[in-house]
């Protein structure tokens, strides 16, 4: 009897590939932050970390870009025009609510960015999928949308 309560507890114990989904919520939202921060700051290393080598990135005017390999060079371009542009230190991400959902290795943030430079802001929805593989078992981003509504005040 205590042999079949050990196996059961053991094979529970494996279902959803070992993803607790509460604490991998909580881990999604810090991962956010950290993006957003990494990049307000214009700390590639950390923002090229956060990449998943297979990352789709969409582009409202240009469509998508894809690979870690031409992503990257894109997303560090952005931020050296923010250092060009003496933004660094000057620029500030404030989150609404960030939902995220999570299904095994897999997990979907959505959320609500206010973008603040200097007098202007923009107001972003962003969807990033993040997975994580037995190869790689830290989180990264896989892909990426959002859209912008800019507000000049």
């Amino acid at each position: 009897m205590k042999k079949s309560a050990c196996i059961a507890l053991v094979l529970l114990a494996g279902c959803g590939g070992g993803v607790d989904p509460a604490a991998t919520k909580v881990e999604i939202e810090a991962l956010v932050k950290k993006y957003h921060e990494a990049f307000d700051q214009a700390d590639v290393k950390t923002v090229l970390d956060l990449l998943d080598p297979a990352i789709s990135i969409s582009r409202p005017t240009e469509g998508f870009v894809r690979g870690k390999d031409t992503c990257g060079p894109e997303l560090e371009k952005a931020m050296t025009r923010l250092k060009e542009q003496n933004k660094v230190g000057k620029r500030s991400t404030l989150f609404g609510s960030i939902h995220v959902e999570v299904e095994g290795n897999t997990a979907v943030a959505t959320y609500l960015a206010f973008i603040r430079e200097d007098k202007d802001q923009s107001n972003a929805i962003f969807t990033r999928v993040f997975r994580r593989t037995d190869q790689d078992p830290k989180w990264r981003i896989l892909s990426e949308h959002y859209s912008f509504e800019s507000q000049q005040k």
